[in-house]
C-alpha cells in the first residue's frame, strides 16, 4: 500500500484524479 500511495503522489497524481473524477461523472450520469 505505501509504495502505491508514493508512486501515485510521485508521478500519476493527476492521472488518477482525472479517472476518479471520470468515473464518478459516468456513474453520476448512470444513475440520472
Amino acid at each position: 500500500v505505501p509504495s502505491y500511495i508514493s508512486r501515485s503522489v510521485a508521478g500519476s497524481y493527476d492521472n488518477e484524479a482525472v479517472a476518479i473524477f471520470a468515473l464518478i461523472f459516468t456513474f453520476y450520469l448512470y444513475i440520472k
